[in-house]
């Protein structure tokens, strides 16, 4: 019983890694291409620490988003992701860092996510 628990432990640690790098890789690269974003790479657990910095943007609805909960719920919105922004941690609603959870979407999930995150930023004036 020890091998298979310790298989299934291995799959699940390797697909969580493989989204979160996926996730990391797709922030990064729209970095690359001038959004205002940024993540920090992967160490374990399941969550990512993404920057969304989109505070003083407009809406395609002419909505201001004026908090970093403001950018989150134009992102669950218009991408349908939610992230935690870290003012559910303590920080100021200024403060424009996410923490993202792999830890029940699939490799699938994440990789479906990134083209709406970038459509969705591409729409803020």
């Amino acid at each position: 019983m020890g091998a298979k628990v310790n298989n299934y432990l291995n799959w699940l640690k390797t697909n969580i890694q493989n989204s979160l790098n996926t996730l990391h890789e797709g922030f990064q690269q729209l970095k690359a291409e001038g959004f205002n974003v940024d993540s920090i790479e992967p160490m374990g657990a399941i969550y990512l620490t993404l920057k969304v910095d989109y505070t003083g943007k407009t809406t395609p609805d002419g909505t201001l988003l004026k908090t970093s909960a403001d950018i989150n719920f134009y992102l669950i919105k218009e991408a349908k992701v939610a992230f935690v922004p870290f003012s559910a941690f303590g920080t100021g609603d200024d403060v424009n860092w996410f923490r993202a959870s792999v830890g029940a979407s699939t490799l699938q999930d994440i990789q479906n996510l990134i083209p709406r995150i970038k459509e969705a930023l591409a729409k803020l004036k």
